[in-house]
């Protein structure tokens, strides 16, 4: 019976662990842009999230003060991952279909796109938002990225991932950057995906603990 408890425990403690865990403790990931919580607009650069656009320097610090975007490989079911300096929110899709929405260009203010997310403290699905018009238009700040609803709702809850040219105007476009040490986004690569932590503990503690029982009866 001890045995049982013990191992109820483990598997709660380790499930609980896994709850909480960084999708980034997952897979392998290539650390491809940041917009920085160093000053109050948003990227400063304006690529659009294109595989083929560079701009700024990578110090190697995820926390580094200022924006960057390097280029990266595409491949079919790749994922892009949007998640804030300290990890407390994030949105995961496909890199497909979130370019798919900004090369149409169709201007769409409401929620498009399936996220697997944290927001507010709990791991979901949720609808956000790609925002992208024509740049000839003005809108040089899209794409707009909304983790949560429509595009005002992401203004309105401070749930912007992503927009460009620096876009400032003070309406609380930058906030969730500013709150959470800014927004790093990576990309999934093809490399072996090593067994996660999580699951690794979980094995050697179940092996540990019939280890224990089986001492225990002899």
């Amino acid at each position: 019976m001890k045995f049982w408890k013990l191992a109820s425990v483990a598997i709660a403690l380790i499930l609980s662990s896994a709850a909480n865990a960084s999708p980034l403790d997952i897979g392998n990931w290539q650390h491809v842009a940041r917009m920085s919580h160093g000053d109050s607009g948003m990227f400063d650069g304006n690529g659009e999230l294109l595989s083929n656009y560079s701009y700024g320097a990578y110090t190697g610090d995820p926390l580094q003060t200022s924006d960057f975007q390097t280029t990266f490989d595409v491949y079919a079911e790749m994922e892009i991952l949007f998640i804030t300096g300290d990890q407390e929110i994030w949105g995961r899709t496909s890199y497909s279909d979130m370019r798919t929405l900004i090369d149409a260009r169709q201007g769409n203010f409401n929620p498009n796109i399936i996220f697997d997310a944290r927001v507010n403290g709990i791991e979901q699905q949720v609808m956000g938002n790609v925002l992208s018009r024509n740049p000839q238009e003005y809108y040089t700040e899209d794409p707009w990225i909304t983790l949560l609803g429509g595009h005002i709702d992401g203004v309105n809850n401070d749930l912007i991932l992503w927009g460009e040219s620096g876009f400032d105007n003070g309406s609380g476009h930058s906030d969730l950057k500013n709150q959470h040490l800014g927004v790093n986004v990576y990309v999934s690569t093809l490399s072996p995906v090593p067994v996660p932590a999580a699951v690794w503990l979980f094995g050697s503690g179940l092996i540990s603990l019939v280890g224990f029982a089986r001492r225990k009866k002899a």
